[in-house]
């Protein structure tokens, strides 16, 4: 741990990280039970992610990339609207060994196509909008691309 301070400001401590893969595991250690995220379900209802149940979920979306995929050291893109399973699709990737490609939700057609060929991207995390798309135009992608819903 540092001490940050200022003449302004009370000084505090904050962790130094090695790599962006301790972000979410030093939350699991040190705030296990405390919110990470609030998700609203389509009801309304409010729902709590402790910031062990993120890192847990990190864990197992990782383990699947890795074991049941069978993806390692390639380059996996994340498509989709920023919420709780972009963050956890985002670190799983990161903590697969395997290079994560975020691409805007909102790009047309073509630059989707031009991306995923031109970056020889091998699997794509995406919501029901980006997954029709790369279905509308599956004929112009990669054959063996692997879309993630």
């Amino acid at each position: 741990m540092k001490t940050l301070s200022d003449s302004t400001n009370p000084s505090y401590d904050y962790p130094v990280f090695s790599n962006i893969n301790e972000i979410p595991s030093f939350g699991a250690k040190t705030f296990p039970l405390k919110t990470a995220f609030r998700i609203k379900e389509e009801n309304g209802r409010l729902i709590n992610i402790s910031y062990k149940k993120f890192y847990d979920d990190i864990l197992s979306l990782s383990s699947y990339i890795n074991k049941i995929l069978s993806l390692r050291k390639t380059k996996i893109a994340v498509s989709m609207k920023n919420c709780y399973k972009w963050c956890v699709s985002y670190f799983a990737v990161l903590s697969s060994d395997n290079v994560c490609v975020p691409l805007d939700k909102d790009l047309i057609s073509d630059d989707f196509v031009h991306l995923i060929n031109f970056g020889k991207i091998d699997a794509v995390f995406a919501d029901e909008k980006v997954t029709s798309v790369l279905l509308s135009r599956k004929d112009e992608l990669p054959k063996n691309l692997i879309i993630i819903t």
